[in-house]
């Protein structure tokens, strides 16, 4: 049973150019923490399809599948079986997955499943895998991601311990049919690894032809093609109120301290109220979304901006549109697809109606909060472009 909000506002409306407008939002009855989740996402065709990257116990023999059909608003579920592997009892969360024909491939770990669908409609077993490549100097094993069929590209965007600063993230290529890389490691540009440690980090998106990649601690985003060749750059070099990282302060610390949460400690007064960043980006075919923090008055304030392709070019739409964390921010957890944007929420059954007063609604959210779990919600929104 879905129950629809079918209000509709303005999200942001500087100007009568190009907004974002709320449309509903959609129930599901998946129970989930009210403070929310990890969820890692995938779209092909109608349906986008979630998963909770954190199993509450390493000996589950299943993940849950949730899937939503864009067109009908309906959720479903089906499972990832695991027949008994101690390798994937192990683990502890899933990095991402994707979906190829008949088959869904799921990265945990090292390793790379792949699952094949059962007898019964509703559960997948893995019915074989893949390792990582483990080139020279990995600590930790790289995501993974889909680019077409055959060609599956592996990433990495963090700095490891005793890693030299200039090798932070990297990417590669990797051919699923021969098993083999074949378009071997390159470093990308990170003149401030010590972002890497920071969530959120969302420095890379896809559309279904691009890649794009911000070095985050300046407004610039490099566009590649499939085969991970550069072919365009947007930048906003004179971006007011853009703050950049004290890099004397972040070398000295880099130098010093050998563990992450000890960088995290030395330089937290330093990223968070002192300097900006590009912090996640989000891109479909005819939009790039880019989520950012500025320095106003010596506070962090969070904006993005609009980008639109027009005539095979990228062009900034709607520039520093300000945030509200209760609708579209830097902190939400949502998917862009076309026009369309979806986002997570974790919401309560009440009904504001229900109560007297904004006051008594939200005493009784607060209560029901503490003694049960909250439903997961998609609320849909999309870019009008006037």
């Amino acid at each position: 049973m879905w129950l629809f909000i079918a209000t509709s506002f303005f999200l942001f409306s500087q100007n009568n150019e190009l907004t974002i407008k709320y449309d509903t939002t959609i129930f599901s009855d998946i129970q989930t923490d009210c403070i929310g989740v990890n969820l890692e996402t995938y779209i092909l065709n109608d349906t986008l399809y979630f998963i909770e990257t954190k199993k509450a116990d390493k000996d589950i023999t299943k993940i849950i599948v949730n899937g939503f059909d864009i067109k009908t608003n309906i959720f479903f579920k089906f499972y990832l079986n695991f027949l008994n592997d101690n390798y994937v009892k192990s683990r502890s969360s899933l990095h991402n997955f994707w979906i190829n024909d008949d088959y869904i491939y799921a990265s945990l770990g090292n390793r790379v499943y792949r699952y094949e669908k059962n007898e019964d409609e509703n559960y997948y077993s893995n019915s074989s895998y893949i390792t990582k490549p483990i080139l020279k100097g990995d600590i930790y094993s790289a995501d993974v991601y889909k680019l077409n069929n055959d060609t599956l590209l592996f990433y990495r965007h963090y700095l490891n311990t005793n890693m030299h600063f200039d090798k932070s993230t990297f990417w590669y290529l990797y051919s699923l049919k021969d098993q083999k890389i074949i378009k071997e490691r390159e470093y990308l540009d990170c003149p401030s690894p010590i972002l890497t440690y920071y969530s959120p980090n969302k420095v890379m998106c896809f559309n279904s032809t691009n890649v794009f990649y911000t070095p985050a601690n300046e407004y610039k985003i490099n566009i590649y093609d499939y085969n991970l060749n550069i072919i365009d750059s947007i930048s906003l070099t004179k971006k007011s109120n853009w703050v950049t990282i004290d890099k004397e302060k972040e070398l000295k610390t880099l130098n010093k301290y050998e563990f992450a949460v000890e960088r995290l400690y030395e330089m937290s007064k330093y990223i968070w109220d002192s300097s900006s960043a590009i912090l996640k980006i989000q891109a479909s075919d005819e939009y790039l979304l880019v989520f950012y923090r500025l320095i106003i008055n010596k506070e962090a304030k969070y904006f993005h901006d609009i980008w639109r392709k027009e005539n095979d070019k990228w062009v900034l739409r709607k520039e520093t549109i300000s945030q509200n964390d209760d609708e579209l921010s830097t902190f939400s957890d949502f998917v862009l697809r076309g026009n369309e944007i979806f986002k997570f929420s974790y919401k309560t059954p009440l009904k504001r109606e229900d109560y007297k007063n904004e006051n008594e609604f939200n005493k009784a959210e607060d209560k029901y909060k503490i003694d049960n779990d909250c439903l997961l919600t998609i609320d849909k929104y999309h870019i009008d472009a006037k």
